[in-house]
């Protein structure tokens, strides 16, 4: 059985870890998570009724980095993690820092974001260099983002794997009539005429 271990930042609410915890192959593949966040949230609650391994890393900003690196090699060693799997800026960093000092070969990081540091803030293209470098796998979640990471930023193409998103559409088709009237609810009220969402 392998030992693979989600590094997630700023996360809340995380349906799609909850999928992944929930379907997951656990014959194969014994999952952990550390959550670099400073309070507890709804995901963090889920994995505790699933009873899976964690913890939790109170982390704000980078100046939190050195204590968040430190605490994470700790879990990975004490827990023999063999694969760890980053997602999100903050916890590409520390994820495969901590990977690199705790000799673990598959570090994996899912980039969700393309442009953004090169448009915005580019002082941050640093950190995601620094992540691609450390990084043995890179899944991409468009073509858009595999474009950037080995166009812009000169990744081997052969590190960048493209992997979409992925959904339980029975979990959508089959709506629980209570939530959607709690929803109703809670946005639109007594209103009569149409209303349009917005999905992003």
């Amino acid at each position: 059985m392998k030992n693979i271990c989600y590094i997630l930042s700023g996360i809340n609410t995380a349906l799609a870890f909850e999928w992944i915890n929930e379907l997951l192959d656990h014959r194969k593949f014994k999952l952990h998570f550390v959550l670099l966040h400073h309070a507890k949230g709804s995901f963090e609650q889920s994995l505790i009724e699933k009873d899976t391994p964690y913890i939790r890393i109170n982390y704000r900003n980078k100046k939190d980095l050195p204590i968040a690196i430190y605490k994470t090699i700790k879990y990975l060693k004490n827990n023999q993690i063999q694969i760890v799997h980053s997602h999100l800026l903050d916890a590409g960093i520390i994820g495969s820092i901590a990977a690199i000092f705790s000799g673990i070969k598959t570090r994996i990081y899912t980039r969700h974001y393309s442009t953004y540091h090169h448009t915005f803030h580019p002082k941050g293209v640093y950190y995601d260099r620094l992540i691609n470098a450390l990084s043995s796998k890179i899944i991409a979640v468009s073509k858009v983002v595999e474009k950037v990471l080995i166009e812009n930023e000169k990744v081997n193409a052969a590190k960048v794997e493209i992997i979409h998103h992925g959904f339980p559409l029975a979990q959508f088709s089959a709506i629980d009539p209570r939530k959607l009237l709690l929803m109703k609810n809670k946005y639109i009220g007594n209103v009569k005429y149409p209303v349009i969402g917005v999905v992003s």
